[in-house]
């Protein structure tokens, strides 16, 4: 079936592809965003699961990710510290994971901040992270209180991978 689950405002297709927040405007694929994100936003983005895939990989770039009004440059927060913008991964976990409920249970299922790392405020390059939780999904979660014309949060444009069951 083609047709997108109740409740899921965008619905994505196939093993691999790129998600963007409503109103991302960007220069290459995962590159900076040129607008602020519009505020006032709550949706879920879901995806089809493949026949034979089990788990869904999830990397930006630093650049192209920047959702929260609370965080230190190139430096990402997860669970409760995310409380204004923030997205909603089920599960999140660094990969490869093996879906440790300890390791699940520490990063919280909310990731925002001014880049796309684990652990939390540390440095270097992006992370790819990874959920077994079925059904995939992102949740949107973009309050009302940052929205201005020199904003530097810019929303998220993230490459999505399910990955074969072992």
């Amino acid at each position: 079936p083609t047709l997108a689950p109740v409740g899921c405002l965008q619905y994505h297709t196939g093993t691999t592809g790129y998600i963007y927040n409503f109103g991302w405007v960007g220069s290459t694929v995962l590159g900076t965003a040129t607008t602020p994100h519009q505020n006032n936003q709550a949706y879920s983005i879901c995806f089809r699961r493949e026949e034979g895939y089990c788990s869904m990989q999830y990397y930006a770039e630093t650049a192209g990710f920047a959702v929260s009004p609370t965080s230190t440059a190139s430096t990402s927060l997860f669970g409760d510290s995310c409380s204004a913008d923030y997205l909603t991964i089920p599960g999140l976990q660094e990969s490869p994971g093996t879906a440790t409920t300890a390791f699940v249970t520490a990063i919280g299922d909310r990731i925002c901040g001014l880049a796309w790392k684990y652990p939390a405020g540390s440095p270097g390059a992006s992370k790819t992270l990874v959920t077994f939780t079925k059904p995939f999904s992102v949740g949107v979660n973009f309050d009302s209180e940052d929205e201005t014309s020199t904003d530097s949060q810019t929303g998220f444009a993230i490459i999505y991978t399910q990955a074969k069951c072992a």
